[in-house]
């Protein structure tokens, strides 16, 4: 793709476009992301977790072309495979930004097991990710340090990001410390694939995806009960 992109370069710098260096990370200066469809790469998840624009390249080259940046409402990059991203959701996202001013993991903590990256690249990725969202990170030091049962707000939604939640619940005799801190914490599990999903399907309910540890009590509040069921509103 390097004569596209020497394409874009050249229709960005008419416009006064600045395009960021990084090729592949996410970086949180950038406002607007040009694809050529909407997939599952860590820019395109973490341009819908911030609530950035991810848009079509017809954008840029139409803007060019009238010398001026031009509405992006119906520009906005859709999926070609609907088993991978919903249709729609980067224009769902950009939605949700604008309505509610946060990303689409404000209000969310999780800590995330050493090899919880399955059907992402890595464990760095998935952070970044849920980072661009809003979400926060926390450590499995912060987590030992915490009182037993403890929770950090009632309304705050903790998860724990693990490679096999159920498999890990019925082995708790193995000792993986992580687990077994969260099951005394309370902190449900779940996988690295409901944190992509939360963001590739916005109307998906995810509720199948959340393993209660034997402490978590009888339900999520229900503030998070709602958005794990229905994330976006048409």
């Amino acid at each position: 793709r390097s004569k596209e992109k020497e394409r874009s370069l050249t229709q960005a710098a008419k416009i006064g476009v600045e395009i960021t260096a990084s090729p592949k990370e996410w970086n949180d200066a950038i406002t607007h992301l040009v694809t050529p469809r909407l997939g599952r790469s860590e820019k395109t998840l973490a341009g819908m977790a911030a609530g950035a624009f991810v848009l079509r390249e017809t954008w840029l080259a139409d803007s060019a072309r009238e010398k001026k940046l031009l509405s992006e409402a119906k520009y906005f990059a859709e999926s070609t495979d609907e088993a991978l991203v919903a249709r729609q959701a980067a224009a769902l996202w950009r939605r949700h930004f604008e309505k509610t001013k946060v990303g689409a993991f404000h209000g969310m903590t999780c800590v995330f097991h050493r090899d919880c990256a399955r059907v992402i690249p890595s464990r760095d990725t998935l952070e970044r990710i849920f980072r661009a969202g809003g979400g926060t990170v926390m450590t499995a030091e912060e987590l030992s340090g915490r009182r037993q049962g403890r929770r950090s707000s009632r309304h705050a939604l903790e998860l724990a990001v693990v490679p096999d939640p159920k498999k890990m619940l019925r082995s708790q005799e193995e000792g993986d410390d992580l687990v077994l801190q969260c099951i005394a914490s309370g902190i449900p599990l779940t996988t690295d694939a409901f944190l992509i999903e939360w963001l590739a399907f916005p109307h998906k309910n995810l509720t199948g995806l959340v393993h209660k540890t034997a402490t978590s009590g009888g339900s999520l509040p229900s503030s998070w009960r709602k958005k794990i069921e229905c994330r976006c509103s048409e």
